[in-house]
């Protein structure tokens, strides 16, 4: 069964509202950033190359542009209140702090980045690092460079 909410992510004081969908019955999130291509456009996705890493992949355009994150697992993942407000069905939206090179899931003092995954892919030179706390829980993605839409 899949739900779908719409994502608000605050950019430099301006929001832009984004798409998300949750697949509950196989545990599975994307977020989608991208409302001028369609689905059927290739993507390239940066991925951990270790096996046990948390599956978290990062699809971007042929062009550089971000085209979504896909997160496995995101129950055990995504911060609590990100969570919280995921399963808020009554408003729909989900926040997200957004710098130019980073993705923030949480952005309270309770989390600090501890560890990291490196997610890459032999045919794009831009990289990937998903930070985690303590507990395992993503706090941001950082890439190497500044991310467009």
């Amino acid at each position: 069964m899949c739900y779908s909410y719409s994502v608000v992510i605050y950019m430099n004081y301006d929001f832009e509202k984004f798409h998300y969908t949750t697949d509950s019955e196989h545990n599975i999130t994307y977020i989608n950033f991208s409302k001028a291509h369609a689905a059927a456009d290739s993507v390239i996705t940066l991925h951990s190359v270790k096996r046990d890493d948390p599956q978290i992949n990062v699809d971007i355009f042929h062009d550089g542009r971000l085209a979504g994150i896909e997160i496995l697992s995101f129950d055990k993942y995504l911060p609590k209140l990100v969570l919280q407000e995921m399963g808020s069905r009554s408003s729909g939206k989900l926040t997200l702090t957004l710098l130019s090179d980073y993705i923030i899931f949480d952005n309270s003092d309770t989390l600090e980045p501890v560890s990291q995954t490196t997610l890459r892919s032999s045919l794009n030179d831009l990289e990937a690092r998903c930070l985690f706390s303590s507990q395992g829980v993503l706090v941001g993605i950082k890439f190497s460079e500044a991310v467009r839409f």
